[in-house]
């Protein structure tokens, strides 16, 4: 197998984890009832604790998936340094948010939280525990919680593609498959920033 080859099947195993960890993030917002999981920017709220679906096997969901989502793009740049960075920076960082969160759950649902807590894992799933959702998988709801994500991947894979290129061969490349990827992605997000914010057409009832 050519070089070339190689680089392009690395590129759709990239694609495939980083895809994977939006997958995650869209099926848990999808589940998800009104006032849990949300991208809360005003502090911590929660009207209900959500210990099914992937909540049923792991309590950080959302940061799993961010985790994949990331790693899928850092490994464009296939060097152990910057997994391991990577992780360690992921780890320091989401370390405080869930700390956060797990001391606002507690004092918000007490005993029903240590229960939940003390049965399932914090981040990597044991699929043993696995509760089927309480909800059925809303589209809509997911397209409102998650767009964000679709331009995270897009512009990520942009920048750090580019980047790659500097490293190996020491010029500044920007491939016109990778423009196009960027524009389809902002496309995309403005897209349904504007339906969002302007229409009701992703309310969904319950979410």
């Amino acid at each position: 197998m050519s070089s070339h080859s190689l680089q392009v099947l690395w590129e759709c195993v990239c694609i495939a984890i980083a895809s994977g960890g939006l997958a995650v993030r869209c099926y848990v917002a999808g589940h998800a009832p009104h006032g849990t999981s949300g991208r809360n920017t005003r502090g911590q709220q929660a009207e209900c604790l959500n210990t099914t679906g992937l909540y049923s096997i792991t309590r950080n969901p959302l940061y799993l998936g961010n985790y994949f989502m990331w790693l899928g793009i850092v490994l464009l740049c296939p060097a152990l340094c910057y997994i391991l960075a990577f992780t360690l920076a992921f780890w320091l960082y989401y370390e405080r948010i869930v700390l956060a969160e797990e001391e606002f759950l507690l004092d918000r649902f007490d005993d029903i939280y240590r229960e939940w807590a003390g049965r399932t894992p914090a981040f990597w799933p044991d699929y043993r525990r696995w509760v089927s959702p309480g909800l059925p998988f809303s589209i809509k709801a997911m397209l409102r919680r998650e767009y964000t994500g679709i331009l995270g991947i897009g512009c990520g894979w942009t920048v750090v593609h580019t980047y790659a290129h500097w490293v190996v061969e020491r010029r500044f490349v920007i491939e016109l498959r990778l423009i196009l990827v960027c524009l389809a992605s902002l496309s995309v997000y403005v897209m349904l920033r504007a339906i969002k914010k302007h229409t009701g057409m992703l309310e969904a009832p319950g979410r």
